[in-house]
């Protein structure tokens, strides 16, 4: 499954986002999860798992992504929910943002 979504107006892969997010110490764990608003993507949700608060997380990732891939917002998060195959549950991450828990 491609998992690219255009963000202020860049190509972004969201697998390598998280990649890039995951490498920078004490973040060792990331999910990227775009935002849609009336069918386009407009924000990317950065979910991770470590110590670092969010305002460290999103100063950290301003040193070391461009400026159109830094996530709207971040999430920490002490688990990622799992679907039956044990894989990270991308859409209970989504279910949050849905439900106003993040904006």
């Amino acid at each position: 499954v491609d998992r690219q979504v255009k963000l202020r107006g860049n190509r972004v892969d969201l697998q390598d986002l998280e990649l890039r997010i995951s490498s920078i110490e004490g973040m060792p764990m990331c999910v990227a999860v775009p935002y849609y608003r009336e069918g386009l993507c407009t924000d990317v949700i950065a979910y991770y798992e470590g110590e670092m608060c969010v305002d460290a997380a999103r100063a950290r990732c301003a040193e070391n992504l461009p400026h159109y891939m830094i996530p709207s917002s971040f999430v920490r998060i002490s688990k990622f929910p799992k679907n039956s195959a044990g894989k990270i549950d991308h859409r209970a991450l989504a279910e949050i943002i849905r439900i106003g828990e993040i904006f």
